[in-house]
């Protein structure tokens, strides 16, 4: 349970921490919110127990599933070239009793233009995981290079998918347990960035937290002391929680519209982040394959396995 709250939770602020922004309506979750007073914001936040997210955690047979679903396009364009990227992440979660099975596939592709350290790349992966490890069996290529990376990993352990070498995987860290997110003090750190809060109670705790002027502010004054200053065109970046009247979770979610024009003046040009990023209760069930514990297919990677080379 723990896991699904963390990876749901990081996944939503990592999002936000990377300015993704989103296009579609899914993300956004309707409620008549209202800026809360301190106490109406501790409030409503102490009344969400973590432990009960996803369930009682004390039923004999409890299940709870969650979809995930991602979009993503980056487009910078500039005088001395352009690049245009665009990401795709699907993911069926089911928790049963404390374990945790899912399955899914991610998409990426890569074009630049005129940028001599970036070569055009693309990837397309399916991935899942059972109660202790994930699997993958990915295709990348990147320029002229083509290579493969299939196997298995433990929790707490990410290969680096894009800068591995063909015939080895960099050793694995220690990973430690999920550990579940401090909500509130998530909040916290939100508003003294620059971000405001709404809150809608009539059914359960609904939380928008929306960047404001003040926040893209701050950024276009650290781009002009980092020396290429920029202006914002569009500024939405919009971060969605809703936990139903009975504690469960119903939906986190990430929604932005962000643009902004790039005021270098040997190089200008301009750059727009479009994205939507989606966690819900859903019933969709993940389908694994029935091939997992063939070691030729998926060789442990936890740490000194081999990716496969095309």
């Amino acid at each position: 349970m723990k896991k699904i709250l963390a990876l749901g939770c990081a996944a939503i602020m990592l999002a936000a921490a990377a300015g993704f922004a989103a296009c579609g309506s899914d993300a956004q979750i309707k409620g008549n919110y209202k800026e809360p007073t301190d106490e109406e914001l501790s409030s409503a936040l102490d009344s969400i127990d973590a432990e009960r997210l996803f369930g009682d955690p004390d039923a004999a047979e409890r299940t709870f599933g969650i979809s995930a679903n991602a979009d993503v396009t980056l487009k910078m364009t500039a005088q001395s070239g352009s690049i245009d990227m665009t990401a795709g992440a699907e993911y069926a979660f089911l928790l049963a009793e404390e374990t945790m099975t899912g399955a899914g596939n991610v998409t990426f592709s890569l074009d630049a233009e005129g940028v001599k350290t970036l070569e055009d790349t693309s990837m397309e992966a399916e991935i899942c995981n059972d109660g202790d490890y994930m699997y993958i069996d990915a295709a990348l290529t990147e320029g002229e290079k083509e290579r493969t990376l299939r196997g298995k990993f433990p929790f707490g352990t990410m290969p680096d998918l894009l800068s591995a070498a063909p015939d080895q995987l960099p050793s694995a860290p220690d990973g430690g347990a999920a550990q579940t997110p401090d909500i509130p003090g998530l909040v916290r750190e939100l508003k003294e960035a620059g971000f405001e809060v709404g809150l809608d109670t009539a059914d359960g705790v609904k939380l928008r937290i929306a960047a404001t002027e003040d926040f893209f502010t701050a950024l276009e004054g650290l781009s002009a002391t980092d020396g290429t200053p920029m202006e914002f065109t569009k500024t939405v970046l919009e971060i969605y929680l809703y936990v139903d009247s009975e504690g469960l979770f119903r939906q986190a979610s990430v929604f932005a519209d962000l643009a902004a024009d790039i005021k270098d003046a040997e190089n200008p040009g301009t750059a727009s982040l479009n994205a939507e990023i989606v966690l819900k209760n859903a019933d969709t069930a993940p389908v694994l394959p029935d091939d997992l514990d063939d070691p030729q297919k998926y060789p442990d990677l936890g740490g000194s396995g081999s990716a496969a080379g095309m």
